[in-house]
């Protein structure tokens, strides 16, 4: 999955009317709010991405070599980027 359908998958978990970025980048998805419109990327979002960790109850473990993110022993990988991994997760659980 790329970001785009990262952020987009997770708003639907999440249950948040959103709408695809008209402007010049195609990197994030937009909240779309009655009069606002608001930037939605738990991947770059560290606060984002740690409350989805409490909501979603997914653990993370710290390794010498890299960072493992797991939710009812279901574990996916993402040494470089935590955020990604909690996403990818967070979308895993909820693909059964």
């Amino acid at each position: 999955m790329n970001d785009l359908e990262i952020c987009k998958r997770i708003a639907e978990i999440e249950d948040i009317p959103y709408c695809m970025n008209k402007g010049m980048y195609d990197d994030f998805v937009d909240i779309c709010l009655e009069d606002d419109v608001l930037e939605y990327n738990p991947l770059t979002d560290d606060a984002l991405a740690f409350q989805l960790v409490v909501k979603y109850k997914v653990d993370i473990t710290f390794y010498p070599k890299g960072v493992e993110t797991s939710y009812n022993n279901g574990f996916i990988t993402d040494g470089k980027h935590l955020n990604r991994g909690i996403c990818l997760t967070i979308i895993a659980a909820h693909e059964d």
